[in-house]
């Protein structure tokens, strides 16, 4: 434990000497960091917006990805033998419409019906143009045997709206003469006539419209997709309510949201302005500091110009969660100013601006650098989370900290210098005149608008130089919560709280739906809660892939077969047999209704009859795009074939993510290697793995605080206390933010990371500073604790909600959830740090001896009794 003292004094020394070598070199200090700030923002040019959702919040060893990867390989899409349910990818060229009826009007009406013909031939009449060529849908579209896939409902009515009086409309198969039409996703909450399979009604209608996404066609699918968007914002109807989304929806959304949020960075910059002005100002023209609290403000501007400067040039895309950064960035570098300028204002005024300098920044310095230190750590430590979204997040954070730091031990430093000589000179805070001090004033006028400072021979008291919160905390506050009653009371309090918020980590909810990725006033947010939120009946197909040769003649292998897709359709989440494609299931038929033993048949004849005579009958031509055949004629076999089964009631992210877990289980027990895999399982992963690499993170970083506390403030009492609030606040966080309708997801999981970082700022300070109190009594100690840091930790705490204030009002769940959660860490801090920490130190002060004496501070005019304030009062946060 004397070695971890001697780091802590040693690193004391050394802020001492560095803090008089600035007092002495300013402007080299104050250049340096503006130079190197306009330099490195010119990489700002080099920034490049990352769009791509699933990249962005799938993780980095994505088993789905690998599937759909693999099984892309062996059944690549061709947009010329298109069937929407082979599709692998929820992200491929497409417009599609859903349509609600308006004014008690029945969906199923000859009015409604002939309302969406209209808007189909709306779409499918959209013109772009390539060069002087007119393009429509028909030359753009994804289309199945020459023509463009059509939508079952529409094409049984044969586009004709009169055509519905004269059917019988059944769910979730529409019969029309020999043919069954599947329309089980076209339809949703469909009204039953007397328990029948025929429906009267039905809550909405949907469709979709495929387009081509070959190399040559892409850009103008996307062309199409926006034109697409214009025709349905303008499509008016007196029957019909539509809501719509494209392929780049989702992508968009991401791009305009953070061009949304950025100009409310201007609104976050003038109120901290103000805050950062207000918190600067005393009763003393002189002593007072505005245009130090406005060049704090600067300090933190360069650190996000250089932040996105260097990440530019070191090519790391820029994302929406990254709009954050800013916000938090310039709160923290608040933070670090207060406790720069509260060690400032601890010291002697009548010592020279040099030796002012190397006192604060012996303590400041110190101060700001743990709090730093354990930010970093904690946004380090969450650049390893496997969702990439995150890992881009916290290197820009990390980085704009790590800037912030720089610039507050050298910029910021340079301008306390320059404004510790006006002070010195008994200057005026604002003119910059040689003022007279209050007590020399020639007028009340003059006392009131202009005098301040103090004469050389003037006696300065503990109290004159101190801010009225500081004596607030030692002499009304401190004193109130240090007796029983109260300590009861906050004992009681915090039993509550841990109940609350142990119940609220019981009710925690998981998973970023869609829709939470959109702005709230966004065409996109409604289409992508109507889909959430009604169309689950049938959901996305998941395509079961067996991916080695396997002798499919052989009766064993059929029944082998068989069995695992049954094991499959055992689920609760997915349909029975009847909604499953299974071409080696309808080429059994074929054979049966053909009076063909299938038993008897050789792998010759298995073969030229399902290649010469089955896939030639339309009914089952679809099936060639399931199976892959080698080359060898004399040897035919089957490389690989995929069954595919269908989804249902997939109403939260928990039964995504149970579905997920459930089919990965059937596939991993099957004897036959397949693979499993859905259009939305690249999006389904990180329900799965945000719970155990949330804890994990939690686990980690929290053993990380815990050894940093100890090096840097070495008591093992402290460094306990410490963990003990951590875990106390984490566990506040996530079950509080439960209550606020926070889900634990990718962005709520950063704040829970940065929550840690926090947690020490609050906690670790007031720790130490009472450890090395060297009062007797217990209580004393904690009063002591609170005098030295409670003005500070308030400051911060609340430059940080204001510095995330502009967010509570915008326009979308990702970045309200962010304003929420720091809300709730900067609140549990603040009760932790200024009421729970006091009372329970001054209970078990007991067990904690006081310190006999502090490290030596030999500075020059200094008292005795100045020094050992110093070591108490200076320790701040």
């Amino acid at each position: 434990m004397k070695f971890l003292g001697c780091i802590g004094n040693n690193l004391t020394s050394v802020f001492n000497n560095y803090g008089k070598f600035i007092s002495r070199h300013p402007y080299k200090f104050l250049l340096f960091p503006l130079i190197l700030s306009c330099v490195l923002s010119i990489g700002f040019f080099y920034l490049e917006m990352e769009k791509d959702a699933e990249y962005l919040f799938t993780p980095s060893d994505s088993i789905a990805r690998d599937d759909k990867t693999e099984i892309s390989k062996l059944f690549p899409i061709n947009y010329t033998e298109f069937k929407e349910g082979r599709l692998l990818s929820t992200s491929e060229s497409s417009g599609t419409v859903m349509v609600l009826p308006q004014d008690s009007v029945n969906l199923l009406s000859v009015e409604a019906i002939d309302e969406i013909i209209r808007l189909d031939r709306k779409v499918k009449s959209i013109i772009i143009y390539r060069d002087k060529e007119v393009l429509q849908y028909n030359d753009l579209c994804a289309k199945w045997k020459g023509k463009c896939a059509e939508n079952n409902f529409l094409n049984a009515l044969n586009y004709n709206a009169s055509n519905i009086l004269n059917m019988q409309l059944t769910y979730p198969f529409l019969r029309s003469g020999s043919q069954a039409f599947f329309i089980g996703a076209t339809f949703t909450e469909v009204d039953y006539v007397n328990m029948s399979d025929v429906f009267q009604s039905a809550f909405a209608f949907r469709t979709t419209y495929y387009l081509s996404s070959t190399p040559e066609v892409k850009d103008l699918s996307i062309d199409w997709e926006y034109a697409f968007l214009d025709a349905m914002e303008d499509f008016e109807s007196p029957h019909i309510k539509i809501v719509y989304l494209t392929s780049n929806t989702l992508s968009d959304e991401l791009v305009e949201l953070s061009e949304r949020v950025m100009p409310r960075f201007s609104i976050t910059f003038g109120v901290l302005f103000m805050f950062a002005v207000g918190s600067c100002m005393m009763s003393d023209w002189v002593l007072s500091k505005p245009w130090l609290g406005q060049l704090g403000i600067i300090s933190a501007a360069l650190a996000i110009m250089s932040t996105g400067g260097i990440m530019g040039f070191a090519q790391v895309p820029f994302n929406q969660i990254v709009s954050v950064t800013p916000f938090l960035a310039i709160g923290i570098g608040l933070d670090d100013m207060f406790i720069m300028l509260a060690a400032w204002r601890q010291t002697n005024p009548k010592l020279s601006v040099e030796e002012r300098m190397g006192l604060a920044y012996s303590e400041a310095a110190v101060s700001i650098t743990i709090t730093s230190l354990t930010d970093i750590l904690a946004f380090s430590i969450g650049a390893y989370n496997p969702l990439p979204a995150i890992q881009i997040f916290c290197l820009y954070t990390g980085v704009a900290i790590a800037f912030d730091y720089i610039y507050q031990i050298t910029f910021f430093g340079a301008c306390m210098v320059l404004i510790g000589r006006r002070e010195a000179a008994n200057r005026h805070c604002y003119t910059c005149k040689k003022v007279l001090p209050k007590k020399e004033a020639k007028s009340r006028l003059y006392k009131i608008f202009c005098a301040g400072g103090f004469t050389e021979s003037d006696t300065i008291s503990k109290n004159e130089n101190e801010p009225w919160l500081m004596q607030f905390f030692k002499n009304y506050y401190g004193p109130f919560i240090m007796k029983p009653a109260v300590k009861i009371l906050v004992l009681i309090a915090f039993a509550v709280y841990i109940g609350l918020a142990v119940w609220g980590c019981t009710q925690l909810r998981e998973g970023l739906e869609l829709k939470k990725l959109a702005a709230d006033d966004s065409y996109a947010f409604e289409a992508f809660t109507l889909e959430d939120e009604h169309f689950n009946e049938f959901g996305p197909p998941v395509q079961i892939v067996f991916t080695n040769k396997l002798n499919y003649w052989e009766s064993e292998v059929q029944d082998q077969l068989e069995k695992i897709i049954q094991s499959f359709e055992k689920s609760k989440y997915i349909h029975s047999s009847n909604f499953t494609t299974s071409w080696l299931h309808s080429y059994q038929l074929f054979l049966l209704e053909n009076n063909i033993n299938i038993n008897s048949l050789n792998q010759t004849t298995f073969f030229k009859i399902l290649r010469e005579h089955f896939l030639q009958v339309p009914h089952f031509q679809e099936f060639s795009l399931d199976i892959n055949f080698n080359s060898d004629a004399d040897d035919p076999q089957i490389t690989s074939s995929r069954f595919i089964v269908i989804s249902k009631n997939l109403y939260t992210s928990v039964d995504e993510a149970t579905f997920l877990s459930e089919i990965r289980n059937t596939g991993r027990q099957s004897p036959i290697p397949l693979r499993a895999f859905g259009p939305t399982f690249v999006y389904t992963e990180q329900f799965i793995i945000i719970v155990p690499t949330t804890l994990q993170n939690l686990i980690i970083a929290t053993i990380c605080m815990f050894f940093v506390a100890l090096v840097l403030i070495p008591h093992p009492i402290c460094a306990v206390c410490v963990t003990i609030s951590i875990a106390s606040i984490e566990a506040g966080v996530i079950g509080f933010m439960t209550f606020w309708g926070v889900n634990l997801d990718g962005t709520s999981m950063i704040n829970v990371i940065l929550c840690i970082g926090f947690s020490v700022d609050f906690t670790a300070h007031v720790t130490y500073a009472y450890v090395i109190a060297t009062d007797e009594d217990p209580n004393k100690r904690a009063i002591s604790a609170l005098h030295s840091l409670g003005m500070p930790i308030v400051q911060g705490g609340f430059s940080t909600i204001l510095g995330m204030f502009a967010l509570c009002s915008a326009p979308a769940y990702i970045f309200r959830s962010f304003f929420k959660v720091m809300f709730l860490v900067m609140l549990f801090g603040l009760f932790h740090g200024l009421l729970l920490l006091p009372v329970i130190l001054s209970i078990c002060g007991r067990f904690m001896k006081p310190k006999q004496h502090l490290p030596a501070r030999q500075l020059k005019g200094k008292t005795e009794e100045t020094a050992d304030e110093a070591e108490s009062a200076l320790n701040v946060v």
